[in-house]
């Protein structure tokens, strides 16, 4: 019984250490970013400092028609990425207009000219500026230093080197000091 209670107390140290290893693990808080993206451009509409971490590194979907984002420090450097859907992009399902499967659920695509989406970033006050772009092409990413395909994390301030023509520039926002 004894090794059991030693076992899960191991377990549970390990835990405690593989979340603690984060990139933005000291941060107990994020900056959410509000932004609005329109005809004219992309905005900042509330930038606010909230309970929590950003989560650290992960695998990052770089497909075509996805955003990428870079917060940016003052000389350019990027301090955290991720990467969005295209939140213009409304996914739904409905019901089919056919009469010979009636009920039958197909998927919809519609393309919104303007949307309102969010984005967590970490409480860092050199982060100055928000870099959105848009991945012209899908792009693989290459394989993990221990070639295991499962473990293809895009740390939170690498980016990795992306062809020119993958991605198009949407917009450079400025961001206030959290």
């Amino acid at each position: 019984m004894a090794h059991a209670g030693r076992l899960a107390s191991s377990l549970l140290l390990g835990l405690v250490l593989s979340l603690g290893t984060s990139v933005w693990a000291e941060d107990a808080e994020h900056v959410e970013v509000i932004l609005k993206v329109d005809q004219g451009g992309i905005t900042v509409l509330r930038q606010m400092v909230r309970p929590g971490r950003v989560p650290g590194p992960r695998h990052l979907e770089l497909r075509k028609g996805f955003w990428l984002l870079q917060a940016r420090d003052a000389q350019g450097q990027n301090r955290y990425t991720t990467a969005i859907g295209d939140p213009r992009v409304i996914i739904a399902e409905t019901y089919a207009e056919d009469r010979l499967e009636p009920g039958r659920l197909v998927g919809r695509t519609a393309v919104s000219e303007t949307a309102v989406f969010s984005v967590r970033l970490p409480n860092d006050p050199t982060i100055t500026a928000l870099r959105i772009s848009q991945l012209t092409r899908s792009v693989e990413q290459p394989p993990p230093p221990d070639g295991n395909p499962a473990r293809r994390l895009l740390t939170a301030r690498a980016v990795p080197s992306l062809p020119a023509d993958a991605l198009q520039l949407l917009a450079d926002v400025r961001l206030e000091a959290p």
